[in-house]
């Protein structure tokens, strides 16, 4: 589940006042703010960690792995689908050895 920034910023706050512990920090939070959404253990465990790594509480955008087709795959894919027009991604994937992302952009 994702937090608004302000309540990422006070598990923060109940993750120091814990002294890091994170199972004590989910008891904290959930006393102090009984009328919300707790986070688990493990949320709060990710938040400590990132909090460390970035020094933010924000939420880290997934980065994506650029698709690269090599010219041979690229001359596979175009001469399967010469053959077979009609061939779904799927099944080119399984025959090729290739991911359907992959494909899908060529």
């Amino acid at each position: 589940m994702h937090y608004p920034p302000e309540q990422l910023i006070q598990m923060v706050y109940a993750i120091g006042e814990s002294d890091g512990n994170c199972f004590l920090a989910a008891r904290i939070y959930a006393q102090k703010y009984p009328n919300r959404s707790h986070p688990n253990v493990r949320s709060l465990q990710n938040l400590k960690e990132r909090f460390e790594r970035t020094g933010s509480v924000s939420y880290e955008k997934k980065s994506r792995t650029p698709i690269v087709l090599n010219v041979e795959n690229q001359l596979a894919i175009s001469l399967a689908v010469v053959e077979n027009p009609q061939v779904s991604v799927r099944v080119l994937s399984n025959d090729l050895n290739i991911k359907k992302s992959s494909i899908s952009k060529c």
